[in-house]
């Protein structure tokens, strides 16, 4: 069994003020060649540590082997979300931003307004970071019942590093990027 733990260098954490300067369209193309790919390419390491965690623990340690599941169900769900926002919303949120600078009409989204679309992606962020909190919590509880164990404090760095990455993307999307998709959509003709 190769051991995951050191499989991956660690997450820095996103410099949102750095970034919340930037024009909406730029935050995109941060969110989709930078964020976004970050997140696919750490989740299966999360899932590698954890199954390494219950290959080490097996039937001794219910708390552990429930985590195989809550992480399965956490990276389908951000890795549907992602693809959502990706095809959906964002395409929408750059069609605003140039008609705004060609001076054209609103564009014709499929949802009426945006506000629609950034509804249903907010209340997904806020699933998204309460199963985190539960899968740290139960990952923090673990790590308390044996504190020799490494595997166990290396998942909660990794999933702790992966909430903090998470929250500073999404404080780009809640407040730089959706308000401003919101305020263009509301300056444009009809």
């Amino acid at each position: 069994m190769a051991d995951s733990t050191s499989a991956s260098s660690p997450l820095p954490p996103i410099d949102v003020d750095r970034l919340a300067s930037r024009d909406p369209d730029a935050l995109l193309e941060v969110f989709e060649h930078d964020q976004h790919p970050t997140m696919r390419a750490r989740l299966p390491v999360l899932t590698a540590m954890v199954e390494d965690l219950v290959a080490r623990y097996g039937d001794a340690r219910p708390d552990v082997g429930g985590l195989r599941a809550r992480i399965a169900r956490l990276t389908e769900t951000v890795t549907w979300h992602m693809q959502k926002e990706e095809q959906l919303l964002y395409p929408y949120i750059r069609a605003l931003v140039e008609a705004e600078r060609a001076g054209t009409a609103l564009p014709r989204g499929p949802f009426g307004t945006v506000r629609n679309p950034i509804r249903m992606v907010v209340n997904e962020h806020l699933a998204i970071d309460q199963e985190l909190r539960e899968i740290c919590a139960a990952i923090a509880d673990a790590a308390n019942r044996d504190p020799s164990s490494d595997a166990c404090r290396a998942v909660l760095r990794e999933i702790t590093a992966l909430g903090t990455f998470l929250h500073g993307h999404m404080t780009l999307e809640h407040e730089v990027v959706y308000p401003r998709a919101e305020e263009i959509e509301g300056r444009l003709p009809v």
